[in-house]
């Protein structure tokens, strides 16, 4: 989550956090097809592009494509 402000005219005021957005945050949505020759498969089901393993970024929403036993 990043949180952006602008600081008003003075130095005094109250601290707001409004109009937040989350963006592609959704969750992946499953198939329910076996993974492809060219894909990986998440301990919780999903399948994803073998490019997106190991690259600090939680694809499979459980963690298992950064798991460090495979990585």
């Amino acid at each position: 989550v990043i949180l952006c402000s602008k600081r008003g005219v003075s130095y005094m005021g109250d601290v707001v956090v409004d109009d937040v957005e989350f963006i592609d945050c959704a969750p992946p949505i499953f198939s329910g097809l076996p993974c492809t020759k060219n894909e990986f498969a998440c301990a919780n089901g999903l399948c994803i592009p073998y490019g997106n393993m190991c690259d600090f970024i939680d694809h499979c929403g459980d963690g298992s494509d950064e798991n460090h036993y495979i990585c």
